[in-house]
């Protein structure tokens, strides 16, 4: 039974691969773990609008070398957004 309970747990928990690491990407420079936690939080309810919000820094960081503050605030607003909308409306409209 044991077995049973931790698998159903871990699929439950688990966040595609790919994901995950750009998740673990973009908060690399963070001491805290706050903001990886609120997007692991949001690739669980809604994987799309996390993916949407860690390309969007992925491209920030690439194309304009933005400050760590700046990428902070981006997210945070991003995935506040996201719950506002109860994490059922896409970011991409």
């Amino acid at each position: 039974m044991n077995k049973s309970t931790t698998t159903a747990t871990t699929k439950k928990d688990n966040i595609n691969e790919e994901l995950e690491k750009k998740i673990d990407y973009i908060t690399q420079s963070f001491p805290q773990n706050f903001l990886k936690n609120k997007l692991k939080n949001l690739a669980r309810k809604n994987p799309d609008n996390a993916t949407i919000i860690c390309d969007y820094i992925i491209v920030e960081q690439t194309e304009f070398n933005i400050k760590d503050s700046t990428k902070k605030g981006k997210i945070k607003a991003l995935v506040y957004l996201s719950n506002y909308l109860q994490d059922t409306k896409p970011l991409k409209k």
